[in-house]
């Protein structure tokens, strides 16, 4: 179902509020992790439309190979291309419709996004704590060195990654890493009722994508101690092969 009657105004206050819950929550999530023994700055991480993640993932990928070519026509085929998939409807629009129709929230190239044809407005408001959280442990994991998923698999194509055997152990320790962090590691930085909602989930949510990967996580955790996190995103490699 979809939610039209969110309107532009309601969008761009929630988009706002979503802004402030940031620059709250990233400043609390930068010392956690001085805490465990590493400084990291967040940095400034935007809040914007979900309607438009196809078009930044373009504009993204296109201006990183424009900037690493060194050839002045291929620069110009690319700054083309950028034109017209920018200003004629495709592929991109589908994909961004696809994902506003699957998540609540997105996070990429320090972006989130949100969906406002997913869920109603007061869904959005009510979780928006654990979702900006949540988003912004990708950016952690950026920080701590660690692969960008759009980097490596730019409009996310699922059968050209499958190819890459090494593809799921990185999702996996990616989405683990992410899960347990906002899951675990920022538990207390919500308000008590997003608390109840995760501990909810914590119990009796077996069927939710994140909890394998969180697992994993965890038993590396066990092992390790916590300071792991801070080498997950760097070595995980290395570590995939132990849990």
């Amino acid at each position: 179902m979809e939610y039209q009657s969110i309107s532009l105004r309601q969008r761009q206050q929630h988009l706002e509020t979503c802004r402030q819950a940031i620059a709250y929550y990233n400043p609390l999530m930068e010392k956690r992790i001085a805490d465990l023994g590493k400084q990291v700055i967040l940095g400034q991480i935007k809040a914007e439309d979900m309607k438009y993640l196809g078009r930044d993932i373009t504009r993204c990928f296109i201006e990183k190979s424009v900037s690493e070519s060194d050839i002045p026509l291929e620069k110009l085929l690319l700054l083309i291309l950028f034109k017209i998939l920018t200003f004629v409807p495709g592929e991109w629009e589908s994909r961004a419709k696809q994902a506003q129709l699957q998540s609540r929230r997105a996070y990429v190239h320090q972006t989130i996004y949100t969906s406002f044809i997913r869920c109603p407005l007061e869904e959005l408001e009510f979780n928006l704590p654990f979702d900006v959280v949540h988003e912004s442990s990708y950016r952690l994991w950026e920080s701590l060195g660690g692969e960008r998923l759009a980097e490596i698999n730019p409009f996310l194509d699922e059968q050209h990654t499958r190819k890459n055997s090494e593809f799921p152990h990185f999702v996996d320790l990616m989405q683990g890493f992410v899960a347990y962090c906002s899951r675990r590691l920022f538990f207390d930085l919500y308000p008590e009722k997003n608390q109840k909602e995760v501990e909810s989930e914590l119990r009796v949510c077996t069927n939710n994508p994140y909890t394998k990967p969180r697992k994993r996580v965890e038993k590396l955790v066990a092992i390790h101690g916590e300071k792991v996190l801070l080498e997950i995103p760097s070595r995980w490699r290395e570590l995939s092969k132990s849990v």
